[in-house]
């Protein structure tokens, strides 16, 4: 799988709150041109989205705009990940027949 060097993927989270809030996991969050930036998946690609970080509580960092609710993200992308690269979908673990 593609998707070695200890990538994982995860959905971005609506937390109820006072009002939706997009959450995702501090890991999936990376500096670009002096911005902030996540990979978000679309149609098995890597899409560099910049995001606005707003509060973050050293897990999880609250979204303020660029990315939807719902929206799958990669954590811990690496050097080697970049635009448009194909994600590898992890298989699912089989359960007994």
């Amino acid at each position: 799988s593609m998707l070695g060097h200890g990538y994982r993927v995860e959905p971005a989270i609506v937390t109820w709150e006072a009002e939706d809030v997009v959450r995702v996991p501090v890991a999936a969050l990376f500096r670009s041109n002096g911005q902030w930036a996540a990979f978000r998946i679309e149609d098995g690609r890597a899409r560099m989205t910049p995001v606005e970080v707003g509060r973050d509580n050293g897990r999880d960092a609250e979204i303020v705009s660029g990315l939807d609710p719902g929206t799958t993200v990669v954590l811990y992308p690496g050097e080697q990940l970049v635009d448009g690269a194909r994600l590898e979908p992890r298989p699912e673990p089989r359960t007994g027949t």
